[in-house]
């Protein structure tokens, strides 16, 4: 009977949630030009956040002007406030994005192309790699994965040819977006491959210096002058938080080109605005980075479109051994002016959150449609009628944004969302993303379902539809 009660109460609620006509835009819903306004709503999300505990930087800017710019916390055991403009952190794998602006300088160069192969850079060492082109490296459609095992092998981290007898290997999946570490593991050893020095002096003299980037270098680098390292900090479930020295991890060919370049928050907003416009870089390798796709993936970066085509975000996450950052353009917002949001934080902080309550302050966008979605690869039909049996070990949960995957890329989804969990089966059997008020209002319809079955009103609910259906009138 429960199975029943559930089945039937699912289908209803698929029903009640059907999709609605999408809504007009929104202007965003606070003044940018009014500073204490903006300084109340953005110390509000943070905090609201984290419950008052986030250790990082946000900076914030509208037009190219710093509308917003904090440290929270200490830097490190000497009790010294982070600086935004100061403080480096370990951007992860927003690194992505430097390996690719240096590959288009020296497609510019004439050094590469994008359907160069890393046969045609390597020669034989290229292994299962001989047909892979840089573009498929950069948009992550290569088929290399994570690169199995390969990178375990005595050697493999010691060098760019070292790096590629290994990978090449690899068994190659199909060349599908599937997010690779590896792929530009491959990029930054190609980059080092085809120029004359190292990745780290090519990455400096191609793109941070023509960029005008100050505060920023590698993790091998040990220092970055004009500017102070943040304690790299992985708090876990239980015990005392793990805290070591920012320059102190791991630098080889397992992070060249994916992770490893460390800057401050305030050159970062400078990188992402230097990605948009300035003369270091051709309008044709930027319109190449920004260009739109299937996958939602350009070179080194996520990106949002309208209904138009147009770059509308440009975005990338990054996480590592004791960092997390989250950076944001969003060229076309506050009527032309253009946003950029970056967050770096230490690696317990969920800045995905964050970002999206952001988001909707600068750049809000309409309602979606209810999403509902109801997943049952787990299971299999028990009769003739297509009714499939979940077990009983079942609860509710609620997530304050969706945060998931289609199985080809992460999705994140600034609505609240309700989740019917099969705990035995380890499945979301339902998942509904909804807007705040329909959130709202389901919740309110649980607990009226809820109140019946404590009073024995479901009972009595149930009892009256037996006796309609018979055709018999209850006494």
């Amino acid at each position: 009977m429960l199975h029943a009660l559930f089945s039937g109460f699912v289908i209803l609620m698929l029903v009640s949630l059907s999709p609605s006509a999408a809504a007009t835009p929104t202007e965003p819903p606070i003044d940018w030009t009014d500073h204490d306004q903006v300084e109340r709503e953005i110390e509000g999300v943070i905090g609201r956040a984290e419950l008052g505990r986030f250790r990082g930087s946000v900076v914030i800017r509208v037009g190219g002007e710093s509308v917003f710019a904090r440290g929270y916390g200490l830097e490190n055991s000497e009790l010294r406030p982070i600086d935004p403009g100061v403080n480096l952190f370990d951007i992860g794998s927003v690194a992505k994005s430097v390996t690719a602006a240096t590959v288009l300088r020296l497609i510019e160069e004439d050094k590469l192309s994008l359907s160069s192969t890393v046969g045609e850079v390597f020669g034989d060492a290229a292994g299962n790699l001989t047909d892979v082109t840089i573009e498929e490296l950069l948009r992550h459609r290569s088929g290399l994965g994570s690169g199995g095992g390969a990178l375990s092998q005595p050697g493999a981290l010691d060098s760019a040819d070292g790096l590629i007898g290994a990978l090449g290997q690899v068994p190659l999946g199909r060349k599908q977006f599937a997010y690779s570490n590896a792929g530009y593991f491959v990029l930054a050893a190609v980059i080092e491959k085809v120029s004359t020095g190292s990745f780290e002096s090519i990455t400096r003299e191609l793109v941070f210096e023509p960029a005008d980037l100050v505060g920023v270098g590698f993790v091998g680098d040990g220092q970055v002058p004009g500017a102070r390292p943040t304690a790299r900090v992985s708090r876990a479930t239980r015990g005392r938080p793990s805290i070591s020295p920012m320059f102190d991890y791991p630098w080889n060919w397992g992070q060249r080109g994916a992770t490893g370049v460390v800057m401050t928050a305030e050159t970062a907003a400078d990188w992402l605005e230097a990605i948009e416009a300035g003369d270091w870089l051709t309008q044709a390798s930027r319109e190449t980075m920004l260009a739109p796709s299937s996958d939602g993936y350009g070179l080194g970066l996520y990106l949002d479109v309208d209904e138009a085509g147009r770059v509308t975000r440009f975005w990338h996450g990054g996480s590592t051994g004791g960092f997390v950052c989250h950076v944001s353009r969003y060229p076309l917002a506050l009527d032309g002016q253009g946003a950029t949001v970056v967050l770096m934080a230490e690696s317990s902080i969920d800045l995905n959150g964050i970002a999206g309550t952001i988001e909707q302050l600068i750049a809000p966008t309409p309602p979606k449609p209810t999403f509902a979605g109801v997943y049952l690869s787990a299971y299999t039909d028990t009769d003739d009628n297509g009714v499939y049996s979940i077990s009983g070990d079942l609860r509710w949960r609620g997530m304050p944004q969706y945060v998931g995957s289609d199985g080809a890329r992460r999705i994140i989804d600034a609505r609240p969302t309700i989740i019917l969990e099969d705990r035995a089966s380890r499945m979301w059997t339902l998942i509904l993303r909804l807007d705040e008020d329909k959130a709202g209002r389901l919740l309110e319809q649980l607990d009226s379902v809820n109140r019946q079955i404590a009073s024995g009103g479901w009972t009595d609910a149930l009892a009256e539809r037996r006796h309609v259906r018979s055709g018999r009138s209850r006494p």
